[in-house]
């Protein structure tokens, strides 16, 4: 998403992409980076579509995955692991 990207294929700085590794470990780095990158070129493809500024659905997507996060570490991310 910017000109300072890791690589090629993912749009994250070489300190994100680090960061990633750091939370992650070498082998899931790759996975989470991927799914990342292609759940915020959908969400710029949606909001396209759609006739909204990409990066305006962009920043309101991260901010619902950081409230999500913080919902999930509130009741110990439990929440989904339940059967009915």
């Amino acid at each position: 998403m910017n000109g300072d990207s890791a690589s090629p294929s993912t749009p994250f700085s070489p300190e994100t992409q680090a960061e990633i590794i750091r939370r992650f470990g070498d082998k899931m780095a790759d996975v989470v980076a991927g799914a990342m990158t292609r759940a915020l070129r959908e969400v710029a493809i949606d909001a396209r579509s759609a006739g909204v500024r990409p990066e305006e659905a962009v920043i309101g997507f991260l901010h619902l995955c950081r409230d999500m996060h913080e919902s999930l570490m509130q009741t110990g991310g439990n929440d989904g692991d339940r059967q009915n």
